[in-house]
């Protein structure tokens, strides 16, 4: 019979498939991929998930898109755009 001990020191690599191991690869190292996410989806993970990474990878899509959405709204000219 184990012992708890001989289980938690017990680890083997996780085998990754070929089409994980590429997106690795594309990503650049990061393990998650949110820029398909709506903001909905985004707001939810926020506040549902434990994982770390996973909120520290929300957190910076988040900024992101803010930061873009700002420098579109900067960008407009609003003079030509009247409602009067």
């Amino acid at each position: 019979m184990m012992c708890l001990s001989n289980i938690l020191t017990f680890q083997t690599p996780l085998k990754r498939s070929s089409a994980v191991a590429q997106q690795m690869i594309i990503l650049g190292g990061k393990k998650y991929d949110l820029s398909k996410y709506k903001y909905a989806e985004l707001r939810d993970t926020i506040n549902t998930s434990c994982d770390i990474l996973l909120l520290e990878a929300c957190k910076e899509e988040f900024h992101r898109r803010l930061k873009v959405f700002s420098s579109l709204f900067n960008c407009l000219d609003f003079e030509t755009y009247s409602y009067t």
